[in-house]
């Protein structure tokens, strides 16, 4: 009833060729597959009797969306035919078991992600891959093999969307309110987009050396990957003299919204 209403609101408002991306806000889609595959037959049922087109993106762990594709080898073409996913995130974030175990994705294995990668291509499935690079405290070495690996993937036309790591954000463990209590505006320090800042890297070697990667990886994938880099910099709002604040401020309202 709720996709139902949902579809009717769109048919209204989307044109006479209503074409409407919708990113379903799912985890993972692929962890329990066969209830997903319900839920997209009750989307695609809906939205064709309104006869709007609705192109569908989610994200996934590699882990599950190979555990599928191996117990259901047809999975994504069928999804993509049937029910037009066009786009799938898989949480990359970082090249090594290192960056994993740290950022809890322990479960991230090389192979597995590669062959996913491929199998989503090969449906006619934009395969996403989400890199979060820059660990605080990590070493220079395991960052730039980060990037290395964005530029792998860039060459077999993967798209790349990469962010910075904050590890002290709201809901991860040991995260302190006391900060912000005073500035609220704080907070969006912690955007995963968002340059290094004293609360996110308190290192002023690491930051000076993320931002620096950070921008540079983001031109490289503008100028060589196929997808281009739909991530874009967010700047610090709260740091600095006061015209770099204001140029942040506007070129913040600027960048195209991504998350």
């Amino acid at each position: 009833e709720e996709i139902r209403t949902i579809a009717s609101m769109v048919r209204r408002y989307s044109g006479k060729n209503p074409n409407y991306e919708i990113y379903l806000s799912t985890l993972d889609g692929f962890q329990n597959w066969k209830t997903m595959e319900q839920v997209l037959q009750i989307i695609t049922k809906e939205f064709n009797k309104v006869k709007v087109k609705v192109p569908l993106r989610f994200l996934a762990t590699s882990r599950f969306a190979f555990l599928a594709s191996q117990e259901d080898p047809n999975i994504f073409k069928r999804w993509h035919e049937k029910y037009n996913i066009v786009s799938v995130g898989i949480g990359v974030d970082g090249a090594n078991r290192e960056s994993w175990e740290k950022v809890r994705k322990g479960h991230n294995n090389l192979d597995e992600i590669q062959v996913v990668l491929k199998s989503l291509q090969t449906a006619r499935i934009i395969p996403e891959a989400l890199m979060i690079i820059g660990i605080p405290g990590e070493k220079p070495e395991v960052t730039l093999e980060s990037i290395e690996f964005c530029k792998v993937l860039s060459t077999e036309g993967i798209k790349i969307r990469p962010y910075l790591m904050h590890l002290d954000s709201p809901g991860s463990p040991g995260f302190s309110i006391e900060p912000y209590i005073n500035n609220f505006n704080l907070f969006s320090q912690m955007d995963y987009g968002t340059v290094p800042s004293k609360l996110s890297h308190s290192d002023p070697k690491q930051r000076l050396f993320l931002t620096e990667q950070y921008l540079y990886l983001i031109d490289w994938l503008n100028e060589n990957n196929p997808h281009g880099c739909p991530t874009q910099p967010l700047l610090l709002t709260e740091e600095g003299k006061h015209e770099d604040r204001i140029f942040a401020e506007i070129w913040n309202e600027l960048m195209p919204v991504d998350r």
